[in-house]
């Protein structure tokens, strides 16, 4: 029942944002099968790097429009999961490093979006009215199973014009549910973020640190 009504408010916000672009969805040119097409010569550049991708339809891939079924949506999602656990038992990250997550409580666990900059982590929260804050910093090893969100994540790359590598986001997806964690350490610190000239607010960083290992391959 829990999941059901997280899925009906996810699809009701996806729903939502369809409407939103239905205008530019509409626009847009559709090929000899219905298939929403984009011009495949058009030069585009991430990071000053030419391209010619295009990129990809959050709808089509999940089946979007306004009529679209909880039941449909559910199905998408499934699939879209079992894609992702096949993945992480196929991509490992090469070498140790520390990833970050925005946490609303000191456990954490299951599939979870992180981020390779805490930086970036914090970008969002620090916008927010949320004085206080906290922050998960996960030291992942060489070998443990880590999804990049590299640019083939954004864009297809049909002409092979594609450029290599993470312009586009810094995160990385982690099932901890594979991996033991370990809490290491706590630490607080304040940050002062610049409204305006005139303004300044400080905010309350706590930070959670673990370790990890393995707990299957």
């Amino acid at each position: 029942k829990e999941s059901n009504k997280i899925l009906k408010k996810d699809l009701k916000k996806l729903q939502e944002d369809y409407k939103n672009d239905l205008e530019y969805i509409n626009m847009k040119d559709f090929d000899i099968f219905g298939n929403m097409s984009d011009d495949k010569t058009k030069i585009k550049t991430i990071h000053n790097e030419k391209h010619r991708e295009m990129e990809k339809d959050k709808y089509k891939i999940l089946n979007i429009n306004l009529e679209t079924e909880i039941e449909t949506y559910r199905d998408s999602i499934q699939h879209y999961l079992s894609l992702i656990h096949e993945s992480l038992h196929k991509i490992q990250t090469p070498y140790s490093m520390s990833i970050y997550k925005i946490n609303n409580k000191k456990g954490i666990d299951g599939i979870n979006i992180f981020n390779i900059n805490p930086e970036r982590a914090l970008e969002e929260v620090l916008k927010s009215q949320k004085e206080n804050i906290i922050l998960c910093k996960l030291n992942i090893k060489e070998g443990m199973p880590i999804l990049y969100y590299t640019n083939i994540m954004f864009y297809d790359n049909f002409n092979k014009t594609l450029p290599i590598g993470m312009d586009l986001s810094s995160e990385v997806l982690v099932d901890l549910d594979k991996i033991k964690i370990n809490f290491i350490k706590e630490e607080a610190f304040n940050i002062n973020v610049y409204k305006n000239e005139f303004e300044v607010s400080t905010k309350k960083i706590k930070l959670y640190e673990y370790d990890t290992e393995m707990l299957c391959k």
